[in-house]
């Protein structure tokens, strides 16, 4: 990709799919995240990073919209798909808070291409709001705030764990 930000703190920290009010987990998927509750400086300067990332973001996508007119953000993340007692798809993308009438050859454009990727043992079930529905924070913030550009969050299945 072109440009590409990766987060490098544990989500565990601050979780950037999520909104400000709820990034920090004391909890997750039933364990304790913190051996010790977090101080109030802890948590102030976790939700800064979470802060820092997003005023990068909305200054990144202005100015590839004011230079381009539009874009699109690949926003990818992994799952686990033993949450499932089915079988669930390699590739899913969430589209549920996106334009899907204006997107709708992006959307599928970036679904086939998908689909064409072929792995060693692995069968390749490429899907669209399957398992996740695009509902992450990331997404609603920029589509919150840019008219003109395209979140494809898209799910990948664990296979390489």
């Amino acid at each position: 990709m072109p440009i590409t930000i990766v987060g490098l703190d544990s989500r565990f920290e601050y979780d950037l799919n999520r909104s400000p009010e709820n990034c920090i987990y004391t909890e997750a998927w039933g364990k304790k995240v913190w051996k010790k509750d977090l101080t109030p400086k802890d948590i102030k300067l976790c939700k800064a990073k979470h802060a820092s990332y997003y005023k990068v973001v909305h200054a990144l996508i202005a100015k590839l919209e004011s230079m381009f007119g539009g874009c699109i953000v690949y926003d990818i993340h992994s799952y686990n798909s033993k949450r499932w007692e089915r079988d669930v798809p390699l590739f899913n993308i969430g589209t549920e808070n996106v334009d899907t009438k204006r997107y709708a050859d992006t959307i599928e454009h970036g679904k086939q291409e998908l689909s064409n990727i072929r792995l060693s043992q692995i069968t390749n079930h490429t899907d669209i709001n399957n398992v996740f529905y695009g509902r992450g924070y990331n997404l609603e913030y920029i589509t919150t705030h840019f008219a003109n550009t395209l979140v494809l969050a898209t799910e990948i299945k664990k296979v390489y764990c």
